[in-house]
């Protein structure tokens, strides 16, 4: 089985494929493929396993893992646990979970060389021009799920949510999921992040 790491320095980065199928109670060789990586992907981590292995910033690792029992799932991740797979996320990628890691290798890393010169002009216009989307994909909305704790720790919520998430598919986005298995309750939110006003319909 083959897994590709990407760089991370710009919207990409993580590893792909995200989730990979073996068969119960056999070995797997698992090749771990860099190319011009230089990201903290580069350090490789399966926890249950105790595994933690450098990648190269280009080249190819192979790991040999032993026999899992059925129903096993093994998570993969960076080192610094930065990286996680979307719940139920259409686009099967990993996303940086860090938010100042995230702006880094977003805005800042692409661009070292030009900031330690002092030519900044590039950098403040990417700003400029992408900063609201940068902010609407990830940050806002996991603000968002952080307030619907908040406000139910509160008692400001009609129930005690277990678990609080987003729901991806092919056919439908629900940023906001907060649910309670036990007494049946769930609260579905849209969340929208722009310069103007958003108004109830």
């Amino acid at each position: 089985m083959t897994i590709w790491a990407a760089g991370g320095i710009g919207l990409g980065g993580g590893y792909e494929p995200t989730l990979l199928p073996a068969r119960a109670n056999e070995p797997v060789r698992l090749n771990l493929v860099t190319e011009n990586m230089y990201s903290c992907t580069r350090a490789f981590v399966i926890p249950a396993l105790g595994i933690q292995q450098i990648l190269p910033a280009t080249g190819t690792v192979t790991l040999d893992l032993p026999p899992q029992p059925p129903g096993t799932v093994l998570r993969f991740t960076c080192s610094m646990g930065m990286y996680r797979r979307p719940e139920q996320s259409s686009q099967g990628g990993y996303v940086i979970i860090d938010s100042y890691m995230r702006f880094y290798f977003r805005f800042l890393a692409p661009h070292l060389g030009e900031i330690e010169q002092g030519r900044v002009r590039q950098v403040t216009s990417l700003l400029y021009d992408h900063l609201l989307d940068f902010i609407g994909t990830h940050t806002f909305e996991e603000l968002c799920r952080d307030w619907i704790g908040v406000y139910a720790e509160m008692g400001s919520l009609y129930f005690l949510p277990e678990r609080i998430g987003s729901y991806w598919s092919k056919q439908n986005q629900v940023e906001v999921v907060a649910i309670n298995w036990r007494t049946k309750d769930i609260l579905l939110g849209e969340c929208k992040w722009g310069q103007k006003p958003v108004r109830r319909k």
